[in-house]
């Protein structure tokens, strides 16, 4: 999910609840969660103050690229053939990775 924010910068919880397809309460939640960890802030749209968008700060994307750095199999082509329940497997290791990250630094 990160990692499509940071390739995404202009996405929306919306705009991910279905490119996960997953509902918006579980995104929203989800989203919550990456603002806590201060890895995305939630900006106002310039053009319309309803919308949110969502972009990465810099310690989102440094774990992104550090991440797939790292891992270059890890490229949006392969992602996008994973099933949904790879994807949320996968979500569960990357936040594993993310708090060790975190916690040693």
């Amino acid at each position: 999910m990160l990692s499509s924010i940071v390739v995404n910068e202009t996405t929306t919880a919306s705009g991910l609840a279905e490119e996960f397809d997953v509902a918006l309460p579980t995104m929203s939640r989800l989203l919550d969660k990456l603002v806590r960890q201060q890895l995305v802030v939630r900006a106002s749209d310039d053009g319309d103050q309803r919308v949110r968008r969502l972009v990465p700060t810099k310690l989102g994307r440094a774990i992104v690229a550090e991440i797939l750095g790292s891992r270059p199999e890890l490229r949006r082509d392969v992602l996008e053939g994973l099933s949904l329940d790879e994807l949320r497997g996968l979500e569960i290791g990357m936040r594993a990775v993310n708090r060790e990250l975190q916690r040693r630094r």
